[in-house]
């Protein structure tokens, strides 16, 4: 059975990790800076910050900062989809939006808007779609199926004092 995650009720310093299924030495060079692009991607989008980072061979590190949920506005959450999704799509989903609140359709708004809301501020979303984004990429590339990481994301609390995430940033860097 699997436990619950330990998390912060609004802001919070995470180290995440995470290793390729069978510990396989297949993140070269081109994989970790497909992995870095698509990291800073996905924190533009979520809100989580990218405090210190390391890709190896057959493993990740990433120490995190999620703060707390605050409210965003409509442009400030196109501007953020825009990290993750194609013009096209964000294009539809703003108009989409524009139309329904000029229209007064304020719970298909709520609706709408909860749909990428749901996914900021929170470690373990940012760390799914990360992984998910880049097994779909390196599959896609390497003709492979099936998940690319070995187990369910690790993830720590780090207490929150320079001398924690200073000891954590150094075994991390």
């Amino acid at each position: 059975m699997r436990t619950a995650r330990l998390k912060m009720d609004g802001g919070g310093y995470y180290h995440c990790m995470s290793r390729v299924i069978q510990r396989q030495m297949i993140l070269g060079g081109r994989e970790k800076n497909v992995f870095r692009k698509m990291m800073r991607k996905v924190e533009g989008f979520s809100g989580v910050k990218i405090l210190t980072y390391s890709v190896m061979t057959n493993h990740f590190h990433i120490l995190t900062y999620v703060p707390r949920r605050e409210e965003i506005s409509d442009e400030e959450l196109i501007r953020r989809m825009r990290f993750l999704y194609t013009d096209l799509l964000v294009d539809e989903y703003e108009a989409t939006l524009k139309l329904a609140r000029a229209e007064g359709q304020d719970a298909y708004v709520r609706q709408l808007r909860e749909k990428y809301l749901y996914r900021m501020y929170d470690v373990s979303e940012f760390m799914k779609t990360l992984k998910q984004r880049f097994t779909m990429w390196y599959n896609r590339n390497n003709g492979r199926r099936g998940t690319l990481w070995e187990e369910r994301l690790k993830s720590a609390l780090i207490q929150d004092s320079e001398n924690a995430l200073l000891l954590m940033g150094t075994y991390i860097d």
